[in-house]
């Protein structure tokens, strides 16, 4: 039974380990599609190849934006097999288990690597807004009288310096700048911008989901 179990989850494995080399270790040689399914799933077809590769591919993305641990991972992958549409298999929800169990922790670091800024690791931005009161803020109008004094954002980001590959520093800096109304308009005007395109790739892997098998 052992071997038989196994031998159902092999295809799987493959599968889940060519997403691993491919959208994670991105330093190596990508392996195509037709590769993976002549490995892994030979009797589909590349369109049911593609939607398994890319419902797999999702799972693992949302795991890891969240770092799941092994509780919340068993709560998602059963919540994934009772969906009306797009849900997935008994088998498929073990075997994604027990490769996320063994490479929880690589995934793990290497999606804070990306977050790296040089050497040093992202560790949060807040800001809060000032009325600037000296002197030196105030500008001259064209008719010499002082304009009022506008609210400026303050903006801090938190970074931590790595050490080692690994190792986090106790220590941390933190980059302090100053943003007018134009350059925070703008600023907010891009960010709405990326949540739309966030929103609207995540609704495409959600439609995706629900039509795979």
């Amino acid at each position: 039974m052992e071997n038989e179990r196994d031998d159902a989850e092999r295809p799987l494995l493959v599968v889940l380990k060519g997403i691993l080399h491919n959208e994670y270790e991105q330093d190596l040689e990508v392996i195509s599609s037709e590769t993976l399914k002549h490995e892994s799933y030979p009797s589909l077809t590349q369109e049911e190849f593609c939607q398994l590769l890319d419902k797999m591919s999702h799972l693992i993305k949302t795991m890891a934006s969240s770092n799941m641990d092994l509780k919340q991972t068993e709560a998602f992958l059963t919540s994934q097999t009772k969906r009306r549409e797009g849900k997935i298999t008994e088998m498929q929800s073990k075997t994604v288990a027990k490769f996320w169990k063994t490479n929880r922790m690589r995934i793990h670091e290497i999606v804070v690597r990306r977050s790296l800024f040089g050497t040093a690791i992202f560790k949060g931005l807040s800001w809060k807004f000032e009325v600037p009161t000296h002197h030196s803020r105030s500008r001259q109008s064209n008719t010499g009288v002082e304009d009022q004094l506008t609210p400026v954002a303050i903006v801090q980001i938190k970074c931590a310096q790595e050490e080692k590959g690994e190792q986090m520093l106790q220590n941390s800096s933190t980059l302090n700048f100053e943003l007018n109304e134009e350059d925070l308009t703008s600023l907010l005007r891009s960010m709405e911008e990326i949540d739309d395109k966030i929103n609207e790739m995540s609704n495409e892997d959600e439609s995706k989901l629900q039509f795979s098998a």
